[in-house]
């Protein structure tokens, strides 16, 4: 009768694997170096698909050079990155005894592609040397028809795996971990910290990707790299710095480089080249993607960001810091009869937690002068507010209510009686009001309009942003499968949200009391009312009797024939569309008209 084969070992099979263990391994070498080995032995599969001995061109020289055991490699597509460390680890396990080596890549073809590699390396090996590893006459390795080889005479291992399976390598204690296309692993910070502790005290980690959007854990580690804050190496090498990409030019041409091109130093068929690769707008995003020229635009222009990334990188490229003051970061000092408006978030306080956020903008143009950053108890952050406001000429502010931001409004209004406090009112499809409450609240309704009236001020570079560390949480903003908006995993948010808010209730041609005191109660119109209908007016349309301190819409239905179209009605400037509001803007006197359909 045919027998099956057992999924698990048999016992004599473990028993020859742990004397092996046990038996000194004596069949290393210690005559050649890693790069000699790989220069000796090693084989590869060309583009044109011939197989020659590997040689390393000069970035993967410049990485087989590099003397740190803590390697992240941002790479361009089809360098030889990938290649040269598999060649690294491959020599390295064949080398020396008792070494295992923990291949891992973003998903299951990509490991299977790696593994194919190190087959190739493998198979092109002479035959002393396969024997030398795996055992006199022995020229198969074991488990050879897995992604994992074991070369018994040296007892090494090699081990293949995918992130996609999120627990790999727990088991043993590793001396090799190659990463690969780190920037795309599913859950990347579960994955390498169960990897990171099995590895040796002399053990030699290397990350190598492209870039995958401006935020999770590849962009946070990387930047704390560049800053030199971690033990990681960064090592960047853009596509022009080596002659591989380049078109040849027609006879008796001539092409006069661009500016951008003098600075990256390009000859003249490396710029054709680009040129080529960079038709449209589509593909000049893939290629800063795919063939980075700095290491920050290639982050920009990858994964799919909220904002507009060629606004965001000359955003950063302005940047100046403030003057600190403590967790209060200033640019500019109040001005004497000048309107300002502060939109917090508010977070829970804890420590590892959320962050509180405010940001302190000009209402005439929007211009950031001030924000304040850190992690308080609510009624900590309250006062922090309430003393911000009051040294910005007593400023309107507008506190998200979500979560713990009720707390943050209790304290403001019944300990610390802030005078301008925004209050937000509803309506509802029909046209009924909703109660006059405190406070910005974020939802499904009023999170399109914040994000993308900011994205749209980014968009036309007038946002009068200043803060570098809100520019860096803009660029880890993006939208995920099923487009929501929202930070990256391993990204924070608060400085969006916050100035998001005080973006939105500058465009209210309000007043300055907007709280609503018992001896108003009675009153036919307090400010606060008045408030409320501007506000429901610019978000719905609904009709309100002009008064002090409001916005008038302007006339819907058959009246608005009547009126001016797409100017403003007080200036006579030209109205622009206001995003998702459906609506056209005055940006100086905040008039809205229904966009016509």
């Amino acid at each position: 009768m045919p027998t099956t084969r057992s999924s698990r070992p048999s016992t004599s099979a473990l028993l020859a694997e742990f004397r092996s263990r046990l038996a000194p391994a004596s069949s290393g070498r210690d005559d050649l170096t890693v790069e000699e080995y790989i220069r000796k032995y090693l084989f590869i599969r060309t583009k044109d698909r011939r197989v020659i001995r590997l040689d390393p061109n000069p970035m993967q020289r410049a990485i087989l050079a590099d003397p740190s055991h803590r390697r992240m490699i941002l790479k361009y597509r089809q360098g030889g990155a990938s290649t040269v460390t598999l060649a690294r680890y491959f020599a390295d396990t064949v080398l020396h005894p008792n070494t295992n080596t923990m291949i891992v890549s973003h998903t299951l073809d990509s490991a299977t592609y790696l593994f194919s590699i190190m087959r190739l390396f493998y198979d092109r090996l002479p035959t002393e040397e396969k024997e030398r590893i795996n055992g006199p006459g022995v020229t198969t390795p074991k488990v050879g028809n897995r992604r994992e080889y074991h070369f018994a005479a040296i007892n090494s291992w090699i081990f293949v795996g995918t992130a996609e399976a999120g627990r790999v390598g727990h088991s043993r204690t590793l001396n090799n971990i190659h990463a690969s296309e780190f920037a795309f692993w599913p859950d990347a910070v579960e994955t390498m910290s169960g990897l990171l502790p099995t590895l040796a005290p002399d053990g030699d980690v290397t990350i190598e990707t492209t870039p995958n959007g401006a935020g999770g854990y590849f962009y946070s580690l990387w930047r704390s790299a560049v800053e030199g804050s971690t033990e990681w190496a960064p090592l960047f090498f853009p596509w022009h710095q080596f002659g591989e990409y380049q078109e040849p030019l027609e006879a008796r041409e001539v092409l006069t480089l661009t500016p951008e091109e003098q600075a990256l130093e390009l000859t003249p068929q490396q710029a054709k080249w680009r040129r080529m690769k960079m038709s449209d707008a589509e593909s000049a995003r893939i290629f800063a993607q795919e063939y980075p020229e700095d290491d920050e635009t290639c982050f920009l222009m990858s994964g799919s960001p909220v904002f507009d990334p060629t606004a965001m990188r000359d955003l950063l490229r302005a940047m100046k810091p403030g003057r600190r003051e403590g967790d209060l970061e200033i640019w500019e000092d109040p001005e004497p009869s000048t309107d300002y408006v502060i939109g917090a978030d508010t977070a829970e306080g804890i420590e590892g937690g959320d962050y509180d956020a405010a940001t302190v903008i000009r209402r005439d143009d929007a211009r950031q002068v001030a924000e304040l950053h850190g992690q308080w108890e609510p009624h900590i952050y309250s006062q922090k507010l309430a003393e911000l406001g009051r040294r910005y000429n007593t400023a309107t502010i507008a506190v998200e209510r979500n979560n713990h931001g009720h707390s943050v409004l209790n304290t403001l209004i019944h300990q610390e009686h802030y005078p301008n406090l925004y209050h937000h009112q509803d309506y509802d499809e029909a046209g009924h009001k909703d109660r006059l409450r405190p406070g910005w609240p974020t939802d499904s309704k009023t999170k399109p309009v914040m994000i993308d009236g900011l994205a749209q001020a980014v968009f036309e570079r007038v946002s009068g942003i200043r803060s570098e560390a809100l520019v860096r949480e803009m660029i880890a903003y993006v939208r995920d499968a099923k487009g929501r908006m929202n930070a990256q995993p391993g990204a924070h948010d608060d400085r969006v949200v916050s100035r998001a808010i005080a973006g939105q209730v500058r465009l209210l041609k309000v007043g300055r009391s907007m709280l609503i005191r018992p001896q108003e109660a009675g009153a036919r119109t307090t400010t606060a009312q008045r408030v409320s209908e501007t506000t429901s007016a610019i978000q719905g349309n609904i009709p309100v009797q002009a008064g002090k301190d409001q916005v008038l819409p302007m006339p819907v239905g058959p009246r608005a024939n009547a009126a001016k179209r797409h100017s403003c009605p007080e200036c006579g400037a030209e109205l622009t569309v206001h995003n998702t509001l459906g609506q056209w803007l005055c940006r100086e006197h905040g008039w809205m008209e229904p966009k016509k359909r």
